[in-house]
């Protein structure tokens, strides 16, 4: 399997790390000194300051500014948690402002349009390594008391406009996790121009002690043993074993972003002329670093299942923050992170990529885009619904309308669905070649209004069952939706794919469902008596089908 994501790591790596763990000090020392003079003079700034974490350079950057209760900080939803957990550490208000479809980098007029009196700070995060709109952001901020904080954790190397991404802004967020352009295991930086900030960095990443072990021990001869305790901090450093590599790794970065860039290249031109697919751009006077390769496809969990039985492993960047259950009483509307992260996938990206790993990734790719149509890309649309297939953002509504009393009592099983149940049944279903499940839409509008689905398909026998029907939205029941979404889906069934039986089992005391498969054409063929138990009671279910000559299918 061809990993998403993969360190390079060579000789050097070893070596620095075996000499840190010969001299016997390998907490916060003199290579962590080392490391941060090195990356400070890499990105062109006077400070850098080295913490265990991106998520803690984040979180003691926004730190500095003190914030406040009702205090707000504008951030993108397409990012890592970490960029909106770091504005809650700190008891301010995580803003959301939605991206660029182009690059998903944070939009500025959104920006602009989300500042308000409490703005106190503005986190861009320069999203797979491609650089934000830094000239735009400073031009919304004028003449405000606003404090731009960058998330660079994918932008190490990263240039705009001929500057180093790192020395843009008054403070700048790195991460060197272990599959970032410049990896240590763990790791982050802050770097800034300002002596009082570095100062006070440090003493936040050690407990808000005025002096480190290593200068104690270094620096002082008598009073070594002193320390003040200046401010609440915490544990947040790095250490010298971690900085050994991250020097290493940065002495290398340029070689290694190359071959990144390399790789893009050829990503680039196998797929900018498939049908479906936008390959991503890189905007005038910026260089991404190109920490994450992403393309946009329609059915994308599709390709990410054909993706993983060819041994190339993909990934989602990202589920957008706003969406989280966490996050949802934010009620951010964000219409262009809404729809386009449902077309996100990252595929294989390293720099110690094979020759034969990017080719295999290039064919997998290939292959599924040319493949011929399937049940579920036809166009599945009637005079009121229209079919499509389930996609992840579907399921929190389905497991919502599913575990509705109204709707559950319709069901064999009728305990609540958790989310961790619905999550682990969706990735069986992605599995499941035998299993089709479609979202019914509004033909007019297209929002979501219920389901349905056939599954235990058998091409031996030529038959398949169907169920999973129901209406959610309420205002649509009793009106001939579920009618016409069950006849369009029968239709294609036997048409496309070649069924001559199609069954169900349904309570033999819901009339409402047998009236409705009777007016679609089902018979019943049998009663199971007390089939099924609910609740320590026993009932009936009935047998109901329909054959492609009875449907008339052909005739259609």
């Amino acid at each position: 399997m061809i990993p998403l994501f993969r360190p390079s790591i060579s000789i050097d790596e070893i070596n620095a790390v075996t000499e840190v763990l010969k001299s016997g000090w390998w907490g916060l020392g003199p290579k962590t000194a080392e490391f941060e003079e090195k990356f400070a003079k890499y990105v062109g700034v006077q400070h850098a300051v080295a913490l265990n974490s991106g998520t803690a350079a984040l979180h003691l950057a926004l730190a500095l500014l003190d914030l406040k209760r009702g205090d707000e900080v504008i951030v993108p939803p397409i990012t890592f948690v970490s960029t909106a957990h770091a504005v809650l550490y700190n008891g301010a208000k995580p803003v959301f402002a939605d991206v660029y479809e182009d690059n998903l980098c944070i939009d500025v007029e959104d920006v602009a349009k989300k500042i308000t009196k409490r703005t106190r700070a503005i986190m861009p995060v320069h999203y797979a390594g491609h650089p934000c709109n830094m000239d735009g952001l400073r031009e919304v901020i004028k003449g405000k008391r606003i404090v731009i904080i960058e998330d660079a954790a994918h932008a190490c190397g990263a240039e705009y406009k001929g500057k180093k991404v790192g020395s843009l802004s008054e403070l700048t967020c790195f991460s060197f996790h272990a599959v970032k352009n410049v990896a240590c295991g763990e790791g982050g930086m802050v770097t800034t121009n300002s002596g009082e900030w570095d100062k006070v960095l440090r003493e936040m990443r050690w407990l808000g002690i005025s002096k480190s072990t290593w200068n104690r021990t270094v620096d002082e001869k008598v009073y070594a043993w002193f320390y003040h305790v200046n401010r609440l901090g915490f544990k947040a450093h790095l250490n010298d074993i971690l900085a050994a590599i991250g020097i290493v790794q940065l002495g290398r970065v340029e070689d290694l972003n190359k071959r990144r860039r390399e790789i893009v290249g050829r990503y680039n031109q196998a797929f900018k002329s498939i049908k479906g697919v936008k390959v991503p751009v890189e905007r005038k006077g910026c260089k991404s670093s190109w920490h994450i390769y992403h393309l946009k496809v329609e059915k994308r969990d599709d390709l990410i299942k054909f993706l993983k039985d060819n041994d190339v492993t993909p990934g989602v960047h990202y589920y957008p923050i706003h969406l989280h259950p966490y996050y949802r009483p934010l009620r951010a509307k964000l219409p262009v992170a809404e729809e386009v992260w449902k077309r996100i996938i990252s595929l294989p990206l390293f720099p110690s990529m094979t020759e034969e790993e990017i080719g295999k990734v290039i064919g997998a790719v290939g292959n599924f885009f040319a493949r011929p149509p399937v049940i579920d890309e036809f166009k599945l649309l009637g005079k009121k619904v229209r079919l499509r297939s389930i996609e992840a953002n579907d399921l929190e509504l389905l497991r919502e309308w599913r575990n509705r009393k109204d709707i559950q009592q319709a069901f064999f099983h009728q305990e609540p669905i958790t989310m961790e149940q619905q999550q682990d049944w969706y990735n069986r279903y992605l599995k499941d070649d035998t299993d089709m499940m479609f979202v019914i839409e509004d033909v007019k509008i297209h929002i979501p209004i219920g389901s349905i689905a056939i599954y235990h398909i058998d091409h031996n026998n030529k038959q398949c069952e169907i169920g999973r029907i129901m209406i959610g939205n309420k205002k649509y029941l009793g009106k001939g939706y579920a009618h016409e979404a069950t006849m369009l889906l029968l239709d294609r069934a036997f048409k496309d794919l070649g069924l001559n039986r199609i069954y169900l089992e349904v309570f033999n005391h819901n009339s409402r469902g047998i009236t409705l498969y009777e007016s679609c054409g089902f018979a019943t063929e049998g009663i199971k008596r007390e089939a099924v138990m609910v609740s320590s009671k026993r009932y009936d279910v009935r047998v109901m089908s329909i054959l492609k000559k009875e449907f008339g299918a052909d005739s259609k």
